[in-house]
């Protein structure tokens, strides 16, 4: 198979009312989203839901008209932009209605005159021309377009005190009209079974729905992604199988980022220099070390003196294993000489003791002939490794060009005497530019012959690019920008040069839930806008400037959700699995 599948997006729309359908959308957003995402991993594929209660910045527009075609052209374009992936959540709420001047100003007229089959004469509401303009664009596909309604019965037993919230006597008609307009145009198509009905109960002042809505949305939204994607997974061994997740995380770490260019031409400088080859990138954790060496091997792969290979100790649970990094080498070695890479039967019952790996590796370090040819007398890791030292001989014949073995995570590798010792990459006599953290690169016994290079932190511009890349779409208000790059850690460096933290603030921002806007709708600033952006702010601010800290933080704010009790319980499942675990996984134990 292919060394990967070809990166695809996925951007999915979800139109509503806001404030009787946030329930909903959060399950969209944190529930339905994350398991999604789990499923198409291996698949390469980056799935968003695309979800406007905030992100459109009009508090700065001081024209009403203008101010509304900005939301009106922004929700039009994002329709666009995931089409023909769409998401209706039908309620009792008919929504905002603009007049005819500002939807003529928004949208083409040719489109707009197909709009009006649907909707007649009937007032349209903006969160009902966004279901009629999903489905009059020409590539729209009705697979792919989902209706959620809630039963009629939820709104007997709605509490009095919220009842405005959840129903809207005045368009009564109009909603009516609307809904069952969009309903036949599903059963006339034979899509019955994209419209899905579920009921649900009051949680106090909060409606709960029923399972069903997360399970039907899910269940059809996946098998939607699945035959849109038509991608398997199939490999011919174990090696080959370690070799597509390299590939993957490579294009995964090398997503939503920016192009680190200053950091890549002082490596390559280092490299040019360096006479032994031999370069140790460090930094704290979460200084974008793997994103660096990706986007490097990206510069190396197949272009001028060098040609690059990869391998990262974070790509899988497999891939902490020194000999699986060796094989891996091994198996790239073979496709770039255009061989079949032929799989060593493990023995382990014979493997290296520590003298006999230094006794070997200081064996192939005088190049005898000998050592390349496999015996049967040898261990598993003996044989992997005369193998790589083969091919690199080999290539080394064939082409004029320096390997480059680029080696992510050093510190993520389990313990062993190939690990300790790395005397194997020095008898190869290859370049290596390795990663790892700034506390074992510290310390002068540790690689010595290594040249150690210091990851600096992101910039100002480099941080503002950060920002707008995993935004979402959603544009960040001046001050909440200002916000998050004037705060400053108690050494006085600024916080934004830790990508890891500028990812967690901007996480943050941009999955606001029920719960942050309950707090917005209690704040007492007059304009909405205003109140979304000043409870950014504060949020921004309670946050701790180190990534650890930071993290601790979250967990804290769980607790206050969850409880400590069943937070404690998840930590220490999270704790026996080096890479986590999946959320079905958590569900059975």
């Amino acid at each position: 198979m292919s060394d990967s599948f070809e990166k695809k997006v996925i951007c999915i729309f979800v139109s509503s009312t806001f404030i009787d359908m946030e329930v909903e959308r959060d399950i969209i957003n944190n529930v339905i989203l994350n398991q999604l995402r789990e499923d198409f991993a291996e698949m390469n594929t980056d799935i968003h839901f695309i979800d406007l209660r905030w992100g459109i910045n009009t508090i700065d527009v001081a024209d009403t008209f203008k101010r509304n075609e900005k939301i009106l052209k922004v929700c039009i374009s994002e329709i666009e932009r995931c089409n023909p992936y769409f998401i209706g959540l039908f309620g009792k709420r008919y929504g905002w209605t603009p007049d005819n001047e500002l939807l003529y100003s928004c949208i083409l007229k040719d489109d707009m005159e197909r709009c009006k089959r649907f909707f007649s004469n009937d007032d349209i509401s903006v969160t009902a021309l966004e279901t009629y303009y999903a489905l009059i664009k020409k590539d729209f596909e009705i697979d792919k377009c989902f209706i959620c309604q809630r039963d009629e019965n939820v709104y007997s037993r709605i509490p009095s005190e919220i009842r405005d919230n959840y129903i809207d006597t005045e368009h009564k008609q109009e909603i009516d009209n609307f809904q069952k307009r969009i309903i036949s145009y599903f059963e006339s198509q034979n899509k019955s079974s994209h419209l899905i009905s579920y009921g649900g109960e009051w949680d106090k002042l909060r409606f709960k729905p029923e399972e069903s809505f997360y399970e039907q949305l899910y269940q059809g939204l996946h098998n939607a992604i699945a035959k849109d994607l038509n991608r398997e997974l199939s490999f011919k061994n174990e090696v080959e199988r370690e070799n597509y997740y390299q590939n993957v995380f490579i294009e995964r770490t090398s997503r939503d980022t920016i192009v680190r260019e200053q950091e890549i031409r002082m490596i390559e400088t280092s490299l040019d220099q360096e006479e032994s080859g031999k370069i140790l990138l460090h930094a704290a954790s979460g200084q974008g070390k793997s994103t660096v060496l990706c986007q490097l091997y990206d510069r190396l792969r197949g272009f001028g003196k060098y040609e690059g290979i990869f391998y990262s100790a974070a790509a899988s649970i497999k891939s902490g294993s020194m000999i699986n990094l060796i094989e891996s080498f091994a198996y790239r070695l073979a496709v770039l000489l255009g061989k079949e890479y032929e799989t060593i039967e493990k023995k382990y019952d014979n493997r290296f003791s520590t003298t006999d790996f230094w006794d070997y590796t200081s064996l192939i370090g005088k190049g005898g002939t000998a050592t390349y040819h496999l015996k049967e007398t040898m261990s598993y890791d003996q044989q992997i490794l005369t193998r790589l030292l083969k091919y690199v001989s080999e290539y080394r014949t064939r082409f004029d060009k320096q390997l480059v073995f680029l080696i992510d995570a050093y510190d993520r590798f389990e313990y062993s005497s190939l690990l300790h010792s790395l005397e194997w990459l020095n008898a190869l006599d290859v370049s290596v530019i390795m990663t790892t953290l700034s506390e074992i690169a510290d310390s002068d016994d540790f690689l010595p012959q290594y040249r150690k290079i210091a990851l600096p932190g992101f910039t100002k511009e480099e941080a503002m690019q950060f920002i707008k890349i995993n935004s979402n779409g959603k544009e960040l208000h001046n001050n909440v920008l200002h916000t998050i790059l004037d705060i400053k850690d108690y050494e006085g460096h600024y916080a934004y040069a830790s990508p890891l933290w500028l990812k967690l603030i901007v996480h943050v921002l941009t999955s606001l839930d029920i719960t942050d806007f309950h707090n917005i709708a209690g704040r007492t600033e007059s304009d909405k806008e205003e109140r979304i952006h000043n409870y950014m702010q504060d949020l921004i601010n309670q946050v701790p400037t180190q990534p650890g800290e930071a993290l601790l933080y979250f967990i804290n704010k769980c607790e206050t959700y969850i409880g400590r009790a069943f937070s404690a319980e998840v930590l220490q499942l999270l704790a026996f699995s080096e890479y986590g675990l999946r959320e079905q996984d958590l569900e059975k134990l």
